[in-house]
């Protein structure tokens, strides 16, 4: 079944309400006309210029346009009201509807589903946007109708009066109508708010690579804002400089320079899509936020974000700034900053709250959030969330309570118990050696990856000899470790384990092949048979590159060697 981003109830609410709306619509489509009818027959018959008439002729006549202008002064009321209750209930769903956007942007920022699927919650999201949209222009259309039937009304009433100077006919026939329906600042707040990044940029961006980020505007198809041509201009702000750029109609300047940061709004009509693509960016100068001189912060600790600016015509006579900032990022200079950069934005994207000031985000959240947050960098990271037993070894190594928080130095400055590396640094080493060299182990559950020495120890000393497991090294730095169960000469039994893996040993063999040359490993743990967990990874090392009439074929074996 397709994932559904929103619930049966609401959608279905959506719906009856959009179906209410179409109905409310086409009725005063039809009381305008009725009324246009009205008013233009009370014209055509009735002469305000006529001699004056006998005295018994002029009561009949007065009486009769008494009764049509009271016919008249009703469908006006009417109709105001009507097309009052119809902006009420617009902004509602308005409203509504810009609620379920910035959920998608939530979900956009936590990388909750994959993009293919962000897409298409997006493309609904238009379609309803569309709806409103079109909802709005009928009624700002039927308001402005309704100006030039009353300026006609108005006249009537001016007409009467003068032929009919009675002070109390004059009383009941002039009225007065509200008539500031103000559809246009609903049409201006949806163009404005349903500007969004629809393709993030990276969010850990390295000086001199290029990349892509995509704007798009929602409504602005809708308003027909795609007939005119609109530029969008792309700059990179500084922590300081957002917090300006988030004050409605403050400038900014950029904090450094873009390499092809402008570009036109488009419209592709097969994606129903005005948008603009910006697929060669790349920022040409290393970027500084001068809070750094004072505080000291790192490289790697300093948020940035892109602002996109553009001016969409509404109309003919309205253009509307819109304005839109990317998620944060990180630029950095060298590789090696990359991944204390990626702890940054983890924290930023799931802890910083809704309406923050940029970027302020809290110095220590909850294990429990925590928690959510690794799980779906793990996802996100390697195709696997981690498990309760995963996250519980994790929270016992920071020897955190279940109920504790954990700071951000815990997280990523200090170091481990006698380490000389931070729980971030090692956690990520273990992500990087997953995407790189055993994945689809890992995401089969394979692995049993976060689980100490001495708790698999005490595990496998109840196996069959030669049940084996993989755990990650908590010693060292992206690195694997296999232990097993032995039966020793006396006859007792034991575990033992290897040496760990590192990078360097896998790319030489991989983890599967290494498991396959060593006969002692026989049951992967609990029970299963190695050849039945690992054969669909094992491969063929042979060295053919000196194969010749005089040359003979090798392969790398991994040999266990006991002390």
């Amino acid at each position: 079944m397709d994932e559904d981003w929103l619930t049966v109830e609401s959608r279905q609410t959506l719906v009856l309400a959009f179906e209410h709306l179409q109905w409310r619509v086409q009725n005063t489509e039809k009381q305008i006309e009725a009324l246009q009818m009205e008013q233009e027959t009370f014209v055509v018959n009735n002469d305000f210029n006529e001699e004056l008439l006998p005295e018994s002729q002029l009561q009949a006549k007065k009486e009769t346009m008494m009764k049509a202008v009271s016919v008249l002064r009703t469908q006006h009321q009417t109709i105001s009201n009507d097309l009052y209750d119809t902006r009420r209930k617009l902004h509602g769903i308005q409203r509504e509807i810009l609620v379920h956007l910035e959920a998608w942007l939530w979900m956009q920022k936590l990388a909750t589903y994959n993009e293919t699927t962000l897409f298409r919650f997006l493309q609904d999201l238009q379609s309803m946007i569309r709806q409103v949209a079109h909802f709005l222009l009928h009624s700002r259309r039927h308001s402005k109708i309704l100006m030039l039937l009353r300026t006609q009304y108005e006249t009537i009433v001016t007409e009467i009066t003068l032929c009919f100077p009675d002070s109390s006919f004059s009383r009941e026939v002039q009225d007065t109508f509200q008539t500031d329906y103000d559809f246009e600042s609903l049409i201006k707040e949806l163009v404005i708010r349903t500007f969004v990044v629809e393709r993030q940029p990276p969010q850990v961006l390295k000086t001199g690579l290029r990349f892509t980020v995509s704007i798009r505007s929602l409504a602005g198809e809708a308003f027909n804002c795609h007939r005119d041509l609109a530029e969008v201009n792309c700059q990179l702000l500084d922590e300081n400089q957002a917090r300006v750029a988030s004050i409605e109609g403050m400038s900014v300047s950029a904090a450094a320079q873009l390499c092809n940061s402008r570009q036109y709004m488009q419209y592709n009509e097969k994606m129903s899509a005005f948008h603009a693509q910006f697929k060669n960016v790349k920022l040409t100068k290393p970027a500084r936020n001068p809070k750094e001189k004072t505080d000291k912060a790192h490289v790697w600790e300093t948020k940035f974000c892109l602002l996109f600016t553009c001016s969409l015509k509404l109309f003919s006579e309205m253009k509307v700034l819109v304005r839109v900032k990317s998620l944060p990022v990180v630029v950095i200079v060298h590789g090696n900053q990359q991944p204390n950069s990626e702890a940054t934005i983890l924290w930023d994207n799931h802890f910083s709250e809704i309406g923050r000031v940029p970027f302020v985000v809290p110095n220590a959240v909850p294990w429990e959030r925590m928690k959510v947050a690794l799980s779906g960098f793990f996802q996100q990271a390697t195709g696997a969330p981690l498990l309760e037993q995963h996250l519980e070894f994790l929270r016992k190594k920071l020897n955190l309570g279940a109920g504790d928080s954990i700071t951000w130095d815990t997280f990523v400055k200090n170091n481990i118990h006698d380490r000389m590396f931070s729980f971030w640094g090692w956690l990520h080493a273990i992500t990087e050696q997953i995407k790189k060299f055993f994945g689809a182990i890992w995401t089969n559950s394979l692995i049993i990856g976060f689980i100490s020495k001495d708790d698999l120890k005490a595990t496998l000393l109840g196996c069959e000899p030669g049940t084996f497991a993989i755990r990650f090294s908590e010693s060292a730095l992206g690195a694997v470790s296999i232990s097993w169960s032995v039966v020793k000469e006396d006859g007792t039994k034991d575990v033992w384990a290897l040496e760990p893996w590192f990078s360097k040993d896998l790319e030489k063999k991989g983890l599967a092949d290494r498991i396959n040359d060593l006969p002692q490993l026989r049951y992967l743990h609990p029970n299963i048979p190695k050849d039945d967990a690992f054969k669909e990874y094992f491969t063929n090392h042979m060295d053919t590159s000196m194969s010749s009439d005089y040359n003979v074929s090798s392969k790398l074996v991994a040999v266990m060697q006991v002390k």
